[in-house]
């Protein structure tokens, strides 16, 4: 049986029960449906799929899922924005139709193929003799702590992401020296 990650725009619906947070629904989907996994598709609901759903944003599902559902909402999302914004083809300006073998959209009219966009991420790692930097969202609500990471832009170096966000944080004063035990200092 399929479950569903419903959207509304750029929002994920959730419900919040007594076992925790449900994101995936069983719910009759609008179109288009767009497979995710094995039994997970994703689609868009302009309506709750089920009494007490609410919308919430999906960097905000973070904390409130394991990493392997906000992983698949994620890609979700990426794969039902690529099949709103793909429905016609970019040479010719026909229809386009989802492509029967692969992740793709196919143009009949012209054999045009489109498939989702890949977005270049790059991560480093800042070092200080045998220490390292690792940044954590401020206002997260589970102290998940990584290395720099961002998104990397057409015409950009690999290295400009990490030192923009760098820069910032300095700036800012968001850095500061953790000792060896993780504690502030």
């Amino acid at each position: 049986m399929t479950r569903y990650f419903l959207f509304k725009g750029d929002q994920i619906w959730i419900r919040r029960t007594e076992a925790g947070i449900e994101a995936l629904f069983d719910a009759a989907p609008g179109e288009p449906v767009e497979p995710v996994c094995a039994g997970c598709a994703v689609a868009h609901a302009a309506e709750a799929p089920v009494a007490g759903a609410e919308l919430i944003g999906l960097r905000a599902l973070f904390d409130l899922v394991p990493a392997e559902t906000f992983a698949q909402a994620g890609l979700a999302r990426q794969l039902l924005h690529w099949r709103l914004t793909h429905r016609f083809c970019g040479t010719c300006g026909k229809p386009l139709v989802r492509h029967t073998a692969e992740r793709a959209m196919h143009c009949p009219a012209c054999d045009t193929c489109d498939y989702p966009r890949i977005n270049p991420v790059v991560i480093t790692l800042v070092t200080r003799g045998n220490q390292i930097l690792l940044a954590h969202k401020a206002s997260g609500l589970f102290p998940f702590w990584s290395i720099i990471a961002g998104f990397v832009e057409a015409g950009e170096t690999l290295e400009a992401p990490c030192a923009a966000l760098l820069k910032s944080w300095l700036a800012n004063g968001a850095v500061e020296e953790v000792s060896e035990d993780g504690g502030g200092r």
